[in-house]
């Protein structure tokens, strides 16, 4: 059962990132007039590529950071595609503004009908069932929903798109409203925006202290929105009157390229510090692409619009494929520095790791679990190769430490503020079911509902809902049983410290885990991921 739904999950997945493919391929074919042999090759092999990445492309694990990177890369490319597939040559610039323009214009409302459809329809579902004593299932009105966002709205857009190559795209047309959300929405909030980094970028200068943490990511998505906001007033500066609109085209980039060197600094840092991840790496590349968007826009006479989709498209691949992907590059960053503080506390010599011979200092300790944790999540056969691990030695971070003969911190910062720390038992104990009558397994992966489950994490994992079948739900505050987990470091308890009883009413039970992720974040708590075992009566 869970293998048939994890292979509709990849199913949809896979229509999700070919729809656009196919909407792009089927704007080219318009427009550049293909026989239908031709066209019919062409998406043969685009049918074929997909049906292969079906299969393949999300390598029996959609967890694994580099299977969801690849595939947010290739929908990302997707969607860049549909803008520039009919633009391939050197069209009419007003031509290619206009035809985008319209295609977000047509999503937008497809949007808006699908959410007034969605929310007409729930209505009527809950009339039927308020009035009629109908029974309707809670997930009902979710399929309902889903239906119409997937099926329902990609229809109604498609009804409404434009022909690349009519002569009406030349034409400059813009709604009122549209435009004067460009002028009074978003190109006053751009400007904000930047009031604050510059801002900012002064406080470094007189602090004289280097930016780090979320910095970079803030100043990217400031970048991003003004970029954008740039496309959709490509025209209107040059066909408005408007001294707004004239003097964003104008000055938007020369002020934005100062930016980029505060992105490339704080990144840089983080890189230095701690060596790249796939979110470091991701950065990285796209502060470089905004600074040579800048560098072009700035020198260039003719602002080709479509470079910035095209050029975009082209870094999303680059970014997951060949020796230089976001995955291969941060894995061999991190497994760089943990070969450095190992040598550094004697601990591997001649390709492999050693027993401690003394004391190795808490900071390196906590380091070497929280890269361990980085590298174990994405390669285990790279690191069992690489450090030459025993092949009766598991490799999990508990394990490997264990050869070294440390006792592993099981905190882990992947982001700043947030501890991670994974639990298990020491060994896979059997519960005892005495007093109760049902035993039921549970596997949980973040916080989203499954009504057809016994156990599910509410609140982003604060809460544990408990639903035995035929009786009432249980919510358990998670927030005291993480507390006494987290104080200590050891990450293997007895079951006595991995059972989290549970009582309402005439139900009681207990959770019994067998392994659980928790993140700690301001002193609030919450489960990641869990596997493990209810009991309950009656």
């Amino acid at each position: 059962e869970q293998d048939l739904e994890e292979q509709i999950i990849q199913l949809l997945m896979t229509a999700f990132m070919a729809w656009p493919f196919f909407i792009g391929l089927r704007f080219a074919e318009e427009k550049y007039q293909l026989s239908r042999g031709r066209a019919l090759l062409v998406k043969a092999l685009a049918l074929g590529f997909f049906i292969i990445y079906f299969y393949y492309g999300f390598g029996g694990d959609m967890d694994k950071p580099e299977v969801m990177i690849r595939y947010m890369a290739l929908v990302l490319f997707g969607h860049l595609y549909v803008s520039f597939a009919a633009f391939r040559e050197a069209p009419s610039l007003q031509n290619f503004w206009t035809f985008n323009q319209k295609i977000l214009l047509n999503f937008l409302e497809a949007g808006v009908v699908a959410v007034i459809l969605g929310a007409g329809l729930s209505l009527a579902l809950l009339a039927l069932q308020e009035l009629f004593k109908v029974d309707v299932k809670s997930t009902t009105y979710l399929d309902l929903n889903i239906i119409v966002a997937g099926i329902f709205h990609p229809l109604y857009f498609l009804s409404k798109a434009p022909v690349p190559g009519e002569d009406e795209l030349e034409a400059y047309t813009s709604a009122r409203a549209f435009t004067n959300i460009v002028k009074y929405v978003l190109i006053p909030l751009t400007g904000l925006y930047f009031i604050i980094l510059y801002a900012f970028s002064l406080k470094i200068l007189i602090s004289w202290e280097l930016p780090e943490g979320w910095v970079s990511k803030m100043v990217l998505g400031f970048s991003v929105a003004g970029i954008f906001t740039y496309l959709v007033n490509y025209r209107m500066a040059d066909n408005e009157d408007s001294s707004i609109l004239s003097a964003f085209k104008k000055w938007y980039f020369p002020v934005l390229a100062p930016m980029v060197i505060l992105i490339m600094v704080a990144i840089g840092r983080r890189i230095s510090d701690y060596g790249f991840t796939e979110g470091r790496y991701i950065v990285l590349v796209l502060g470089i692409w905004i600074g040579l968007v800048c560098l072009y826009f700035i020198l260039s006479k003719r602002d080709d619009i479509r470079i910035i989709p095209f050029s975009l498209a082209v870094v999303s691949l680059l970014a997951v494929t060949g020796p230089w992907r976001a995955s291969k590059v941060s894995f061999n960053s991190q497994m760089d520095r943990l070969k450095g503080i190992l040598e550094t506390e004697g601990l591997y010599a001649n390709g492999a790791i050693n027993p401690s011979g003394g004391t190795v200092a808490q900071s390196s300790i906590n380091e070497i679990t929280n890269i361990l944790y980085f590298l174990v999540d994405r390669d285990t056969q790279a690191v069992r190769t690489t450090l030459s691990i025993p092949t009766d030695v598991a490799v999990e971070v508990y394990p490997i430490m264990k050869t070294m003969d440390l006792k592993p911190d099981q905190g882990g910062y992947y982001n700043d503020g947030r501890e991670y720390r994974t639990f298990t038992l020491l060994e896979q104990a059997v519960a005892s079911t005495d007093g109760f009558e049902n035993l039921k397994t549970f596997q949980l992966y973040g916080s989203y509902d499954n009504a057809d489950r016994i156990i599910n994490l509410q609140s982003d994992g604060a809460i544990l809902l408990v639903a035995p079948p035929g009786g009432e739900s249980v919510s358990i505050d998670v927030g005291a049983f993480a507390a006494n987990l987290f104080k200590n470091k050891d990450g293997q308890y007895n079951i006595d410290k991995l059972t989290l009883p549970f009582e309402k009413g005439t139900i009681r039970g207990k959770v019994i885990f067998d392994n659980v992720t928790m993140q700690k974040e301001d002193d609030q708590y919450t489960i990641q991921s869990a596997q493990g075992s209810v009991l309950w009566s009656p």
